[in-house]
């Protein structure tokens, strides 16, 4: 179903004669519940089912294995019906044959698009190549022009909220969870990142065994759900992840999220965890500003890492992959351990612990000769076509293991690939003398577990980056990202 005043329904059918008055009846229906009159209406009936048996004739058979799909829109403007397949090609010619002028002993082939096109508006015939054929059926209706448009979403849901409401901050309830899913869905409709939100029963599940933590803000009057934010659980088991943050339209800009958030910040320290961090969109600064304003630091910027999300409150997004940036806040006191940098990040590395409070102490390890271990690589592959290289251990296979692995990626067709690095491991020092040849850059750094950090490089498989429409909030994050752009050996394309 369209939004605003156009309203589609579309019927896909076996190639059977068996199903052509079901087309026809759902054409009865849908234009009876538009207001269409009943004569218009049998007309197009008529003309339908004369289309669809000469379409499931003509092809002999052939059709047996495919669908014929109608559709019915009704707009501003009138009826518009399209029948589309992809079987035996035929042309306007093979269809409009019939005449009145034709003995009656010669058939009556073609006689509903005869009809069709002597009291609709038109009748098209459009190949579409290995698409298959269409044909688009259009009737101008006088005065639905005027007709009242049925509210879309944006309406029925902006911020029309504006006196103060009296709210307070809790965990949620099983029975909200349902309600979470609608507050996600009149925020990013179904593009947002986190899929889990839309399955109430998961949302619930995953409170019940603490991987996830959710903080709802609620009326005091009527306890209706006005928005939600959570801490999520990967493999850190002492690190969260601090997202999945929606206030329903009518209630924003009554700083619910910043109280949801404080009170989810206690409950990370109630937990015992170490630090939580946030990964937030550049497509706007927003979700930057709230996590600096939280006192979280950024750490990271990964290129096009996730589909774009559609935030309905922003209408100049653009269609291209998101880049996020990973910021992060200690929040208990921190285990300092060397760290094995490679010397060309040691600088940049260098500011973001600084910027995030930390020490750092880098040490150099000598070159390390064959041990004869194996190399041990976690693979991940993802919904936004991206994949995770995670290094469990190095060993003296370690730059055939990861070629490997890159190969098989990009014979996928993945985006993008995010090799992780333990920067405790002494091998990481020279990690960037394999695996920059192998066309990885930098991407930044993620806090772990007892001072146990991961060094971040990226790679682009045959990706585009517009560096210019990163919007960034930070000085920091500007820096990270003029770094990362020089190194981008694709910067050029």
């Amino acid at each position: 179903m369209k939004t605003g005043s156009e309203k589609t329904i579309s019927l896909t059918l076996p190639a059977d004669k068996l199903f052509i008055t079901a087309a026809a009846k759902v054409a009865e229906e849908f234009m009876d519940i538009n207001g269409m009159d009943a004569d218009m209406s049998k007309r197009v009936q008529f003309g339908l089912e004369d289309i669809l048996t000469e379409l499931i004739e003509y092809q002999g058979g052939y059709l047996s294995n495919v669908s014929i799909t109608v559709s019915y829109t009704a707009g501003r403007h009138g009826l518009e019906i399209k029948i589309r397949e992809n079987g035996i090609p035929y042309d306007e010619q093979t269809m409009d044959r019939y005449s009145p002028e034709k003995d009656e002993d010669e058939g009556i082939e073609g006689i509903g698009i005869y009809y069709l096109k002597r009291f609709m508006d038109s009748v098209e015939f459009r190949n579409l190549g290995k698409e298959g054929r269409e044909i688009i059926i259009k009737k101008h209706i006088q005065g639905w022009e005027e007709r009242d448009a049925e509210p879309g979403i944006e309406e029925k849901t902006k911020g029309s909220q504006t006196a103060p409401v009296d709210y307070y901050v809790r965990g949620i309830r099983d029975s909200e969870a349902i309600e979470l899913a609608k507050c996600v869905f009149f925020t990013y409709g179904y593009t947002y990142i986190y899929e889990a939100v839309y399955y109430p029963e998961k949302v619930t599940e995953m409170n019940r065994q603490g991987e996830m933590i959710s903080v709802v803000a609620v009326t005091r009057k009527g306890e209706e759900l006005m928005g939600h934010t959570a801490l999520t659980f990967g493999e850190m088991e002492n690190v969260a992840e601090m997202g999945v943050a929606f206030v329903y339209p009518k209630y924003r800009g009554m700083r619910c999220l910043e109280t949801m958030t404080e009170a989810l910040l206690e409950k990370a320290r109630e937990r015992g965890l170490e630090g939580v961090y946030v990964q937030a969109v550049t497509s706007h600064i927003f979700s930057q500003k709230a996590a600096r304003r939280f006192g979280l630091r950024d750490t990271a910027i990964l290129l096009l890492r996730i589909t774009p999300m559609v935030f309905k409150a922003i209408k100049d997004y653009g269609d291209s992959k998101e880049t996020l940036v990973i910021s992060y806040l200690q929040i208990k006191k921190r285990v300092e351990t060397l760290k094995y940098a490679p010397e060309k990040y040691k600088t940049v590395i260098e500011k973001i612990y600084r910027n995030l409070g930390f020490a750092a102490d880098f040490a150099r390890a000598g070159k390390v000769g064959k041990t004869g271990a194996r190399a041990s690589l976690a693979v991940t592959l993802d919904s936004y076509n991206t994949a995770t290289i995670k290094v469990m251990k190095y060993g003296d296979d370690f730059e055939q293991a990861v070629k490997k692995h890159v190969k098989e990626i990009c014979l996928n067709r993945i985006d993008s690939i995010y090799i992780y690095l333990p920067l405790a491991e002494h091998n990481t020092c020279y990690s960037a003398e394999i695996l920059n040849p192998l066309g990885f850059f930098f991407a930044g750094i993620m806090p772990g577990n007892n001072g146990n950090d991961m060094l971040i490089l990226q790679y682009l498989n045959n990706c585009r980056v517009s560096y210019e429409d990163i919007m960034l909030e930070s000085d920091t994050a500007g820096e990270i990202l003029k770094f990362i752009r020089e190194e981008d050996p694709g910067k050029e394309i």
